[in-house]
């Protein structure tokens, strides 16, 4: 009897969220910036949104996330950095964001007449990095974020949260979010 494999294309394009300045050394690099997002600087507690990314036409159902960070000094274990995805239906910067997010890389406080907490549960959330005692010096680690589905929309835009204690580092050399595409390809019955 005939079978088929469903397998998953491995070939498909990626998205790399980061700032222009990203230049990871050669055992952390996620891949080639696509879409800005600066997290600098990014204090405890605060957000950060990222341009308006495409996801083309015809998109994957889902996307496994990996992120690298870099903070000066060391987090408490166990802390996290939360990722979001606000859908849009519109390819303009400001037009159809869910929390009002601009669609410009740019710190993100919240909708207006909502704390950053209520606004951030308006989203899809992707999952959190949850971070080990590791500093700069230590060297940059790669964590799996999650799978996440960011449904019909072709638009979106990444809120990068930073729900840790410290600030992070002053510089976004070493910090990216990558979304790979999960597309499954039917192979032929063998």
């Amino acid at each position: 009897m005939a079978t088929n494999e469903i397998l998953i294309r491995s070939d498909s394009t990626v998205l790399i969220f980061a700032d222009a300045t990203y230049s990871p050394g050669t055992n952390t690099t996620l891949g080639t910036r696509t879409d800005d997002i600066d997290v600098a600087g990014l204090t405890t507690g605060q957000a950060r949104e990222g341009v308006k990314a495409d996801l083309g036409v015809d998109h994957a159902e889902s996307y496994s996330v990996d992120l690298t960070t870099e903070f000066a000094t060391d987090p408490v274990s166990g802390e996290t950095i939360d990722l979001y995805w606000c859908p849009s239906h519109s390819i303009t910067a400001a037009v159809g964001n869910i929390g009002n997010v601009t669609g410009a890389d740019a710190d993100w406080a919240g909708a207006v007449g909502m704390t950053l907490a209520e606004s951030l549960k308006a989203m899809i959330f992707i999952g959190p990095a949850v971070l080990s005692a590791q500093n700069t010096a230590d060297g940059i680690p790669v964590y799996h974020v999650g799978v996440f589905s960011p449904g019909p929309e072709r638009w979106g835009v990444l809120v990068y949260h930073n729900n840790t204690s410290d600030t992070m580092h002053s510089d976004s050399v070493e910090c990216a979010v990558r979304f790979r595409p999960i597309i499954p390809d039917i192979q032929a019955a063998a």
